[in-house]
């Protein structure tokens, strides 16, 4: 008798079921999204990242635009608005009464949308209208951002005039600024590095290395101070490294910086203040 060969029954498939001792999946809310849905999200994450890809297009990556082609350059501020010639990111700054008024731009300075050349002669009015008296302007910056350029101050705070060169607003020793006096002598202070060099004329430091392309320093005066609603003529003459400030004809600074700033990002003027009220006017500009 023929025997039926024994079969084997189909072996059942595989199921993988779940670990009971494993972590749960990611949440993944793209996963399930069609190609569609997947746009539309990525078109949402890219409006709201929109701001930060612009400061980095215009602050880092390029600069602001040049608006004002014809040199010599005067300003009268007789209109109603500032205008597309200047720029600024904060601050009140109008107009009033043919003079460009500003109530505390906190260093947010009105940047004038023109390139500089590397020799002239900037000139205006300032007229402090607080009691503290603080009016401050900017040249040879990038446009954007304070402290990229000389700072000038025209104060009585401490009172001081100082011209910080590549610094924060006022260059405090800990950041490694030097400060000289009016004459271009290092002051003396408890601060090491600062006693290392008192006494020292900013030539020699640039001679010695201690000065470098990319060092702060700032000047004091302390004899001379400003007194609220009065009007001073601001005059700034750069020539090669030579950077000379006068206020109603009288020369407060006038030094040489062996590294002048010039170029791109640092060929703008602008005017400034901290919280003080400032009234300017009669911008000229002229290269030399």
């Amino acid at each position: 008798m023929v025997r039926e060969a024994s079969r084997t029954p189909d072996a059942p498939a595989l199921v993988n079921l779940p670990d009971p001792g494993a972590a749960p999946p990611l949440f993944a809310p793209l996963k399930d999204l069609d190609k569609r849905g997947r746009i539309f999200i990525g078109a949402l994450i890219l409006l709201a990242n929109l701001p930060v890809l612009h400061y980095l297009v215009r602050h880092v990556i390029g600069e602001n635009p040049v608006t004002v082609t014809q040199m010599p350059f005067i300003d009268d501020f007789n209109r109603a608005e500032l205008g597309p010639n200047y720029w600024y990111q904060g601050g009140d700054w109008r107009i009033v009464d043919g003079q460009l008024y500003v109530n505390g731009s906190h260093q947010n300075a009105a940047w004038l949308q023109a390139a500089l050349p590397h020799d002239v002669v900037v000139e205006f009015d300032a007229r402090p209208l607080s009691p503290e008296v603080d009016v401050r302007f900017e040249i040879f910056g990038d446009g954007q951002n304070h402290g990229t350029g000389y700072s000038f101050y025209f104060s009585a705070l401490a009172p001081y005039m100082n011209s910080p060169v590549r610094g924060t607003s006022l260059i405090r020793q800990d950041e490694g600024g030097i400060v000289f006096d009016g004459s271009g002598r290092a002051v003396s202070s408890a601060d090491p590095k600062q006693a290392q060099v008192a006494g020292r004329t900013m030539d020699e430091l640039w001679q010695n290395g201690t000065l470098g392309p990319s060092s702060g320093w700032r000047m004091d005066r302390g004899d001379i101070r400003g007194m609220p609603n009065e009007t001073y003529h601001m005059r700034i003459e750069r020539k090669g490294g030579r950077l000379t400030w006068s206020v109603n004809g009288q020369t407060i600074y006038d030094v040489n910086d062996k590294y002048p700033l010039g170029g791109k990002h640092h060929d703008r003027f602008g005017f400034s203040a901290y919280e003080a009220t400032v009234a300017y006017d009669n911008l000229s500009i002229t290269p030399l």
